[in-house]
Parts: C-alpha cells; structure tokens; sequence
C-alpha cells in the first residue's frame, strides 16, 4: 500500500458544488415557508436569464434574399449560421418561406 493511505477506511469526503448546496438550501427554505405562505405572499425571485425574452424576429424578406444571394452569386454569399438555423425552423411555414 502506499504512504498515507489506510485501506478503504480513508476515503475522501465528496465535495458538492456550490449551485447544489444553494438549491438544496432554497429547497429548505420553499419548505418553511409554504406553510406561511398564506400569511406572506410574495413572488419568488426571479433571476436575469429567466426573465430576458428573444425579443428579435427574423425578417422573412431578409431570409429570402439570403436564400436568393446563394441561388444567383455563390461567390458572394456568406454563410449565416442564424439565418440559416432560422430557416431550418422555419421552412415547413410557407407564411414564412416561400418556394419563390
């Protein structure tokens, strides 16, 4: 055996992450408080990510052209990876792309 260890009686303690510990603490306190809920009715906090909406819509005309570029002048076109994935969203909504 090596220096320093004494069999399986010496293992590590697991470490847990931070995030984990904060949630399970939130979870405790959820806990307390459902009980007074009633009394004390206030809005659970909200965090940044959850409360930001997309609030871009893709142009259908500019996804047209982007389509039309790459059919007449290959040599110009660029590549847009969210033009593209918008297109990919949407190519089944003829609202949106047309076969024109």
């Amino acid at each position: 055996m090596g220096a320093g260890k004494k069999g399986k009686a010496a293992r590590r303690k697991k470490r847990i992450s931070k995030h984990i510990l904060q949630s399970k603490e939130t979870v405790a306190v959820d806990m307390n408080t459902t009980a007074d809920a009633n009394e004390t009715a206030s809005p659970p906090p909200t965090t940044t990510s959850a409360t930001k909406t997309n609030n871009k819509v893709k142009d259908p005309i500019e996804a047209k052209s982007y389509l039309s570029l790459w059919k007449a002048d290959k040599d110009t076109w660029k590549f847009n990876k969210n033009t593209q994935s918008w297109l990919i969203r949407h190519m089944y909504l003829v609202d949106y792309v047309d076969k024109g």
